[in-house]
């Protein structure tokens, strides 16, 4: 297995050699098929990497979630208010795994739905030559438990990444399974029933993956709640580690070739693509300040029909004392806007943390 992505972002190569972004459920799916037990714009620097929009004295929603899960709506929280420190999030049987094999493990990479009672998140599997597979738990936002295997997409190869689409019927995720060059693809799986187990596993066509065969690594898969874009990460312009990529719908159904976004990618590594539901702020990950400690940055774009996002800064999560962090990852977030789930590394350990903000 390969380390594809710096330390801070991804467990090491032994754990779970991770490499990308987050993403997407817009409903409160009931368990999905879960088994129990081109070019990168280079060197520019960001236009806002001086500003800091977070600080520490935002305050906790309700658990509640969402007020709103359809796209182009209003969301309750201004778009660039602080939040205040993460609270850790809580998956049963999952929350106090300890490094794996000398590496970072935990939980991480988490999707929820807009209820904020469904999360699915990636995790090394306990007693498993497997690095990071897929599980789905049920709670009330912060608190989960009866985390389960989510089943039936493909080979036994690494799964992470897992996207629900707005009805649940169909699952975005990257694998490991690959047939060509055995590198991270973006598939999707559907099933017919939310109990039931997911099937035909395939690899997205019309460029979304680069070319067939080549040897870069495409994560992340994140779908805006209209369906109608198509965000990823992907490390195929040589020389520039990882950038952003974003792919839009034909009519006919299918994603168009992917292309880099502008004025979100510079000299270092940026992943994690994660949208509000207007579509009009992006988060995502860089280690533009410290190679190889990603830190969360947002940008804003004026309308849903505008290509290009607009002036990226810093969002500053508060850590707790006395605590040792190699890195924040943007995971999800409400519908609403007000509540900001993200994956840090403290202490050799990946976590699931939500940080939340009051509604404007």
């Amino acid at each position: 297995m390969r380390t594809t992505m710096v330390r801070g972002r991804f467990p090491g190569p032994a754990a779970c050699a991770m490499a990308g972004a987050l993403t997407l459920t817009a409903c409160d799916h009931q368990p999905l098929g879960v088994a129990n037990g081109t070019t990168s714009s280079g060197s520019g620097a960001p236009t806002g990497s001086s500003g800091s929009s977070g600080g520490g004295s935002g305050s906790t929603s309700s658990a509640s979630g969402a007020s709103s899960s359809s796209g182009g709506q209003p969301v309750a929280c201004k778009w660039d208010a602080p939040f205040g420190e993460p609270e850790p999030v809580v998956i049963v049987g999952f929350t106090d795994v300890n490094a794996c094999d000398g590496h970072p493990c935990g939980t991480f990479y988490a999707r929820l739905a807009p209820s904020l009672h469904t999360i699915y998140f990636g995790a090394k599997p306990p007693m498993s030559p497997l690095s990071c597979l897929l599980y789905q738990a049920s709670g009330d936002g912060v608190n989960f438990s009866g985390a389960g295997l989510v089943s039936g997409l493909g080979v036994a190869k690494d799964h992470l990444f897992a996207h629900p689409t707005v009805d649940g019927m169909t699952l975005y995720f990257a694998s490991e399974q690959d047939t060509i060059s055995g590198h991270w693809r973006i598939f999707s799986a559907s099933h017919e029933n939310p109990a039931a187990a997911f099937k035909g596993a395939a690899q997205l066509g019309g460029g979304v993956n680069g070319l067939d065969g080549d040897m870069t690594d495409n994560q992340g898969p994140f779908v805006t709640v209209d369906g109608s874009e198509l965000w990823q990460t992907s490390n195929r312009s040589p020389g520039q580690g990882f950038d952003i990529y974003w792919s839009t719908l034909n009519a006919n159904g299918t994603w168009a070739a992917a292309t880099p976004a502008k004025n979100l990618n510079w000299a270092s590594d940026e992943t994690a693509p994660v949208l509000s539901d207007d579509k009009l702020t992006i988060y995502f990950a860089s280690d533009f300040m410290q190679k190889g400690v990603p830190a969360i940055w947002r940008a804003h774009r004026p309308n849903a029909a505008a290509t290009d996002f607009d002036g990226a800064a810093k969002v500053s999560i508060p850590l707790p004392k006395d605590t040792n962090s190699m890195g924040d990852v943007p995971n999800w977030l409400s519908s609403d806007g007000c509540q900001l789930y993200l994956h840090r590394e403290i202490n050799g350990v990946m976590r699931i943390y939500r940080a939340s903000r009051q509604p404007t």
